[in-house]
């Protein structure tokens, strides 16, 4: 692209939380990070304690957080849903539901999550999609506030606990009773139904043992999706359209 690339605009949100809703006079002057989540994401979950310190840190220093709720799947445009997303991670900064994808379109985002620097002209002067680089986002956020100092000390819990990358066994993910595969190949066994495994080292999906898993298919694939990168919506929305056809053919 030529010539700088400014924040787009957030009109598009169906709704604000933690915040009335901003807009460029809200913006102006202040160093922007936007992040782009969605609640039922891993990698998002592993990246907002990153992000939650970032905005309690520098807040005072410039900073302003925005999140951007995008649903990736239908029963994420529950916005009490997203409230309750907030209320477990303590998110305090203002966060836009983007339930039409406005948001999402304008930037021209396909990951969850994304994170896009605003200096305080507006101009997006970084982006990063998905988990880690920790350090260099913050010494990002560091440059455009003009401040230099340590980095602020991070340790995700529980669901939010960093992946322990040296100690995985395998890329894939797993669901189901009683059985699993380290296959990371495209095949599928017809001969037991039961079983599939999907391309790309993307994930491995092993059919529910009860109907009522069955109605939480969308949930069951969160963030089944390159552990590392968060994938992009096309990869992930592949991936259920596979789950469908396996389950419920």
């Amino acid at each position: 692209m030529s010539g700088p690339v400014h924040i787009p605009s957030l009109g598009g949100a169906t709704a604000w939380l933690n915040s009335e809703p901003l807009g460029p006079a809200e913006l102006r002057g202040r160093v922007v990070l936007v992040n782009f989540w969605t609640w039922t994401c891993i990698n998002w979950l592993r990246q907002e304690p990153h992000v939650r310190a970032w905005s309690q840190a520098y807040g005072g220093d410039g900073l302003l957080v925005i999140g951007v709720h995008t649903p990736e799947f239908s029963f994420e445009h529950e916005v009490d849903g997203v409230r309750r997303a907030i209320a477990e991670r303590s998110i305090g900064y203002p966060v836009a539901v983007d339930n039409d994808h406005a948001i999402w379109n304008a930037f021209a985002n396909r990951y969850w999550p994304a994170l896009y620097f605003a200096d305080a002209d507006g101009v997006i002067r970084d982006q990063h999609f998905g988990e880690g680089r920790y350090e260099r986002s913050e010494r990002v956020i560091q440059r455009l506030l003009g401040i230099e100092r340590d980095l602020v000390p991070v340790e995700g819990r529980g669901v939010e606990a960093a992946a322990d990358w040296d100690h995985l066994f395998t890329l894939e993910t797993y669901l189901g009773h009683g059985r699993s595969s380290r296959s990371n190949r495209w095949r599928s066994s017809w001969s037991d139904p039961t079983r599939s495994t999907y391309p790309g080292d993307l994930v491995t999906i092993i059919s529910p043992p009860c109907p009522s898993v069955c109605r939480s298919l969308e949930m069951a694939t969160w963030s089944a999706a390159v552990p590392e990168c968060g994938g992009s919506s096309a990869q992930r929305s592949s991936i259920r359209r596979s789950l469908v056809t396996t389950w419920f053919a």
